[in-house]
């Protein structure tokens, strides 16, 4: 269960990534506006909140279920398709067998 010890973090960095890109979508459509470049010191850089800040939000917003918000539905999406890989599988080892007269595959 490694995606429930690390769910939290994995969020974090997403929504820090998204936040990310949206800025410096931002910054370049001011650029294009003004005309002039800007500097590091005027994007903001050197201090950033990223991943930690992306946590603190979370918490600030729903306390712990915050930071495992969507988990459920990301297990249920893990187990169907793992169901969906096992059952494929045994068709495919299944069709082999009569195929090739060929023994079973063993994990």
């Amino acid at each position: 269960m490694r995606a429930v010890r690390v769910w939290a973090v994995l969020r974090a960095k997403i929504i820090a990534q998204a936040a990310q890109k949206k800025q410096e979508l931002d910054e370049d459509d001011t650029q294009k506006e003004s005309g002039g470049a800007t500097t590091k010191a005027e994007k903001g850089q050197g201090g950033g909140s990223g991943i930690a800040g992306a946590l603190l939000g979370m918490w600030r917003a729903g306390g712990v279920w915050g930071l495992y918000q969507g988990l459920p539905a990301e297990l249920v999406r893990g187990l169907l398709f793992q169901a969906i890989l096992m059952a494929t599988k045994e068709k495919l080892d299944s069709f082999n067998q009569r195929l090739f007269n060929a023994p079973r595959l063993t994990s």
